[in-house]
């Protein structure tokens, strides 16, 4: 393996180890606010907060247009090049450009919040949460430029303590203590506002921290916004797009179902979501370690590429198949009225393994500053997502909505596979990717089997008994049957560094 290539896979990894404490616990608090909102409000109020969530992502998505992403990919690029000045003036630029339609769109949606609320969404109780979230709007806007600086910087620790613990972990603890005293919805609304807005003073200290000359007066800077929003407005767009993707559904449920509807469905989403740990665990890293490779060659990109979305398919097949299996173990967390929904969460779960294993190939076209294919296949999928969302959940209600987000998911694996093939010349999935699906699908075999011959109806906490055999039995049938390869020992390598272990008899095997 190349120099060049052996460094990057170990800085990815060691972002990415970051990333994946970060990432578990950030999920792990994502879903324990979602079950406390559901459990103690029930699926109507629960229903109000996850309206409130989505339209959170609208505004942010027209709010921040994609700017922290600009910042992230230059701050990165010119840090490889040694141009700090131009480092510098992308950052400063990067605040400014966001902090102004931040501030338009919230003052907008804070004035037209009555008539969202109410003549739009028929639903009178969304109006302070709507301009909880319009307010949290332009402080959530300058921690993303504080994030995109230190992700530009590989400095993964820092969004992994503003945006995926203080946030979580905030707004679970404030909203026990709201609901407690009994404010309802609005005291979980306003926990979830408060994350953001207070993100944004947590950003700028890190941001501050790593590279103070950013802040300084004293130092001039080279500016050029052209080429910052030129990188941003196709991400900007295809945000607007991926908006349609990942909540049409919600508001579409609220339109023709109602608020129950939509607690209902946004039960089972979360859990498809948690597909989408590993990538976010290795997105941001890949994304900075691949602009600085292409800011000097792109020879490595392709194999980079390959052995990214080997570890993310190796990572989240686990969790897919236990909950396609044991959906139920999962979903009565949020108590048993949302038990009805296990067979939506198993259709929501395929076409997330699908989005999951694919995701970097968006960070591919970021690095070599191809952004408006990322627009292109943003529209494509909401158009998809909108077209068959319209038809399904009139005629099959929140199975109708799961069909089309599948659906939609499944068409566009197959368009970003293409691309990718004909951008760097690879195709996606390694071989070893194959051995990774028999291993996993053999063990869960095993574990369903076993349930079956002790319980004559498996009962719910089986889930946990199941997860701890699987992460025994699915790495050893994989490095039995020869998963790992040479590339992967790098990693292997980095794990024995990183958590003072010996790996030798494995490293042996490979």
């Amino acid at each position: 393996m190349s120099e060049v290539k052996d460094k990057a896979v170990r800085t990815i990894f060691r972002g990415g180890t970051i990333l994946f404490v970060g990432v578990i616990l950030s999920k792990l608090f994502g879903l324990m606010f979602r079950v406390l909102v559901g459990r103690t409000l029930g699926a109507a109020e629960y229903g109000v907060i996850t309206v409130m969530m989505s339209a959170f992502s609208f505004m942010t998505t027209f709010g921040h247009m994609g700017i922290h992403d600009g910042v992230q990919r230059y701050v990165a690029y010119y840090r490889g090049e040694g141009n700090n000045a131009k480092m510098r003036g992308t950052a400063r630029s990067g605040y400014l450009m966001i902090l102004i339609p931040a501030l338009i769109v919230s003052v907008s949606v804070f004035i037209l919040s009555p008539w969202i609320s109410t003549d739009l969404l028929d639903e009178p109780r969304l109006l302070w949460p709507l301009r909880m979230a319009a307010i949290a709007l332009p402080f959530w806007g300058i921690a993303k430029v504080s994030l995109g600086i230190t992700n530009g910087f590989e400095k993964m620790q820092y969004k992994v303590y503003v945006k995926k613990l203080w946030v979580n972990a905030s707004e679970v603890l404030l909203a026990f203590i709201l609901i407690y005293l009994g404010y309802s919805y609005i005291g979980a609304a306003f926990a979830y506002a408060f994350g953001f807005l207070t993100a944004s003073f947590l950003g700028v200290y890190y941001a501050y921290k790593l590279e103070p000359e950013i802040f300084s007066s004293n130092l001039n800077a080279e500016y050029d916004v052209p080429e910052l929003w030129q990188h941003s407005w196709p991400l900007f767009a295809a945000g607007i797009f991926g908006l349609i993707t990942g909540h049409i559904d919600t508001f579409m449920l609220q339109y023709f179902e109602g608020a129950e509807s939509v607690g209902l469905y946004q039960a089972a989403y979360p859990f498809a979501v948690l597909l989408l740990a590993s990538h976010s665990i290795f997105n941001s890293i890949f994304l900075s370690r691949a602009s600085f490779i292409t800011s000097k060659s792109r020879d490595e990109l392709g194999s980079i590429f390959k052995v990214v979305v080997n570890w993310m398919t190796i990572i989240t097949l686990p969790v897919f198949l236990l909950l396609m299996v044991y959906p139920q173990g999962a979903l009565i967390l949020f108590g048993s009225e949302f038990l009805e929904v296990e067979n939506v969460l198993r259709v929501l779960l395929i076409g997330f393994l699908l989005q999951a294993v694919i995701g970097p190939a968006k960070k591919v076209y970021q690095a070599v500053d191809m952004t408006k294919i990322i627009t292109m296949l943003s529209i494509t999928l909401a158009i998809a997502n909108l077209g068959l969302n319209l038809i399904l959940i009139p005629l099959y209600g929140v199975m109708g909505a799961a069909i089309a987000s599948t659906g939609a998911f499944t068409l566009i694996f197959v368009i970003k596979t293409a691309f990718i093939y004909k951008i760097i010349g690879v195709q996606p999935f390694k071989t070893s990717a194959l051995k990774a699906i028999f291993s996993s699908g053999s063990t869960i075999f095993l574990i369903y089997a076993l349930s079956n011959l002790i319980f004559q109806t498996t009962p719910y906490w089986f889930i946990i008994i199941g997860f701890i055999i699987f992460a025994v039995l699915y790495p050893l049938i994989f490095i039995s049957i020869g998963g790992l390869t040479e590339e992967d020992l790098i990693i292997i390598e980095e794990i024995e560094d990183k958590f003072s272990i010996d790996l030798t008899h494995i490293k042996k095997l490979v």
